[in-house]
């Protein structure tokens, strides 16, 4: 017997059950139970849950049929916190992918080790990011940039005049190039997204350190459900 269990509160469990389920499986649950409950409010702006998995089912059938992207391929995620961030995290784990976390503060050549020690041949950036991104297409492993503009999820007349630029940029402020999608690209794409088998075990996140007294270091994250690190 443990030492600590002699103090600890008879009414209370002493260890706990974890699930074998998947973040994804938990919010596909709530949109099942509550799918007109608010899941995220961005200024003046509500969303579903039902609409969230909506998007995050289409984003991931993006990234299987457009850009041809297996079970554990590396995914850049660059941009601010912003329900293309939420939905981005979520496609990528729906398509069996795995999480590679940017900080937006990270400038151009920062961004080119995480992709090249990563290894990834996809990014996900907000639209006023690209400019540190854009440039590596072709010059490392990354083949294709999704912009995300954060504008398209805005739709309140009261923020839409007090928020910054970067914060108002919209799908159509841009078109897509060679490489590059807009978020409207993917939101028109009629994909049907192709089951693919994930468990509590299989590799989710890889998120760095900062770095500041040196390289960044990577963390292996592969529990969906709890986000316990296993390895670094």
């Amino acid at each position: 017997m443990k030492e600590w269990l002699k103090y600890w509160p008879k009414r209370l469990p002493s260890s706990l059950s974890v699930p074998k389920t998947t973040i994804v499986d938990n919010l596909e649950v709530s949109a099942k139970r509550y799918p007109d409950k608010v899941a995220v409010y961005y200024y003046g702006s509500a969303f579903t849950y039902e609409t969230i998995f909506k998007e995050v089912n289409r984003l991931a059938a993006f990234l299987q049929k457009e850009w041809h992207m297996k079970k554990g391929d590396r995914v850049i995620l660059y941009m601010q916190n912003s329900p293309s961030f939420l939905i981005s995290y979520y496609g990528i784990l729906q398509a069996g992918g795995v999480v590679v976390p940017v900080n937006p503060m990270n400038k151009e050549q920062e961004v080119a080790f995480y992709i090249e020690d990563s290894e990834a041949e996809i990014a996900i950036a907000g639209q006023e990011l690209l400019g540190n991104i854009q440039g590596h297409l072709g010059q490392t492993t990354l083949k294709n940039i999704l912009a995300a503009s954060y504008g398209d999820f805005v739709s309140s007349p009261k923020y839409r005049k007090d928020l910054p630029e970067e914060a108002m940029l919209q799908s159509g402020d841009s078109q897509s190039n060679e490489g590059i999608h807009t978020w409207e690209d993917m939101r028109k794409s009629k994909y049907e997204l192709s089951p693919v088998f994930v468990n509590s075990e299989d590799l989710a996140c890889l998120p760095y350190t900062s770095g500041t007294t040196g390289r960044p270091k990577v963390h292996a994250y592969s529990l969906f459900h709890t986000g316990q690190s296993c390895s670094s």
